[in-house]
């Protein structure tokens, strides 16, 4: 067997250490991924037991906005802090329910990530409506933050 002319090891080390940058952000981001999934998933069930703040402790302290549903309205800004004061004060008597979330597809770029999902979310005895969700998420300092979100009613087919 013929020896390896010597630039052939170099070039493959090279190729190697060239690949390495690129598979540690493929983990980084699959990593993030799995992190807003399990935010959102917690974010669900801790609705559903009336735990307020475990449910928004995700959302970003001081720059979170939404366009909600009911009824629509226009672009709303609210601390974490005063949203979590209002949604104790209106979620025991709505008897709000939440479904885990469908077809949870999260994307990464960067400090940013969106993720859209469906759910059913039910008010006291009223029939569940399904809601169409996309959420916009900030890395700062290693925590993924809410910090934007749509929920759009959707027609039962």
């Amino acid at each position: 067997m013929k020896p390896l002319p010597p630039l052939i090891p170099f070039v493959l080390l090279l190729l190697g250490l060239v690949q390495l940058p690129a598979l540690e952000e493929k983990t980084e981001v699959e990593s993030g991924k799995a992190v807003i999934a399990k935010l959102i998933k917690e974010s669900v069930e801790k609705i559903n037991e009336l735990d307020v703040e475990g449910a928004l402790r995700h959302v970003h302290p001081t720059a979170y906005n939404e366009y909600t549903h009911l009824p629509q309205k226009d672009l709303v800004e609210i601390d974490r802090k005063s949203m979590i004061e209002f949604c104790k004060a209106v979620f025991p008597s709505l008897g709000v329910k939440v479904s885990p979330p469908v077809n949870l597809m999260v994307r990464i770029k960067g400090d940013m990530a969106y993720a859209t999902y469906r759910c059913k979310e039910q008010f006291g005895t009223s029939p569940p409506i399904t809601v169409r969700r996309t959420e916009i998420y900030l890395l700062e300092k290693g925590n993924w933050l809410l910090t934007h979100s749509h929920r759009s009613i959707m027609q039962e087919e």
